[in-house]
């Protein structure tokens, strides 16, 4: 099973956005692939945004929750955001967390 990094992530407790980093355990570079994962994802601009912002690959992956924790403990992408319903899920998936991410109790970013 690949290594979860939490990345960024929302306070529930604060109503405040959070950033806060670990280092992963690489065992060798991932393609330049990542994504969004949710349940429903008809909303989001974050193709568009990463389109402009980025020089990579960043497709949307909807799934229902048992495709999604399969997805997530895949690892086939380089790192991705997460969105309702399944920041929590991600949160519990992860192999390490900062006392932040434990604060908050989700996150919406995972990098391998």
């Amino acid at each position: 099973m690949p290594n979860y990094t939490i990345c960024k992530g929302f306070s529930k407790k604060r109503k405040s956005g959070i950033i806060f980093y670990i280092k992963r355990k690489s065992e060798g570079r991932k393609k330049m692939k990542f994504g969004l994962l949710g349940e429903t994802l008809r909303h989001s601009f974050s193709k568009q945004i990463h389109s402009v912002f980025g020089n990579y690959e960043y497709e949307y992956y909807a799934k229902s929750r048992e495709e999604a924790e399969n997805f997530i403990k895949s690892g086939e992408l380089a790192g991705m955001n997460v969105t309702i319903p399944y920041k929590e899920l991600a949160f519990s998936l992860c192999d390490e967390l900062t006392d932040t991410a434990r604060e908050a109790g989700c996150v919406n970013t995972v990098t391998y």
